[in-house]
């Protein structure tokens, strides 16, 4: 892309996706083009136009995509967050390009709201890593469950795994490199044989689900739990 090569959003955008297909993860091609149909309902719906100048986007653009997202399309805080920090990425584009003088997300901070997780016991770890279920869902709920518990990230750093966030260190050991949504700053994580395996078992590509539908999983599979308790 060439300086001032694209002057509205979703062209912009297209562009910009066009290489993440053909050099990235299928997963993350998935994520930026969600993002980018987003936006362009957005623009359709507050605006009445296909597209929008990067030039005059704003603090208020930004608000009212956030409201969008939350009220429109009905997701939380933290679902909302990474669509967001995704557009964040296509409007640094555009800075750099020089296409918007001054980034409104500047002026702008991501809402993320932190979620509280009790501790768990390595035998109730163990006990819920050798669970069979009897729906390939719960199972994979299970799967996210147990790799969030070993390596620490939240839903919104889970969300945003790439097969790029996954290297080696200098002595050939797995490790996960990612910047935290939470407090943006870069960390590194051990892979542990347990997560490894899990990680292993879905080619890199983690089966996470919206943020809802993963917390009434949850909720599910700790009720298949209860049942089970109540019955030694």
């Amino acid at each position: 892309m060439k300086k001032n090569e694209y002057s509205t959003v979703i062209a912009l955008f297209d562009e910009y996706n066009k290489n993440v297909y053909k050099v990235k993860a299928l997963s993350t091609y998935l994520k930026y083009e969600a993002v980018r149909n987003y936006i362009a309902d957005y623009i359709k719906q507050r605006y009445g136009k296909v597209d929008y100048l990067l030039s005059e986007i704003d603090v208020n653009f930004i608000i009212g995509f956030e409201n969008y997202l939350m009220k429109f399309r009905k997701y939380n805080v933290n679902t909302a967050a990474k669509k967001i920090e995704l557009f964040r990425r296509i409007v640094n584009i555009a800075c750099e390009k020089q296409a918007i003088s001054n980034n409104p997300f500047s002026h702008y901070r991501i809402k993320r709201q932190e979620v509280v997780r009790a501790f768990l016991s390595e035998k109730e770890l163990q006990s819920i890593l050798s669970k069979k279920f009897s729906t390939k869902r719960l199972e994979q709920v299970r799967d996210v469950f147990i790799f969030s518990c070993f390596t620490g990230l939240n839903y919104s750093d889970l969300s945003m795994l790439t097969t790029e966030n996954f290297e080696t260190d200098k002595d050939g050991n797995p490790i996960i490199k990612i910047m935290r949504s939470m407090t943006y700053t870069p960390v590194i994580i051990p892979l542990l044989s347990v997560p490894q395996k899990i990680l292993n078992k879905y080619s890199q590509n983690l089966p996470i689900a919206s943020n809802q539908k993963m917390n009434d999983y949850l909720k599910e599979t700790a009720a298949v739990f209860e049942r089970e308790s109540k019955r030694v």
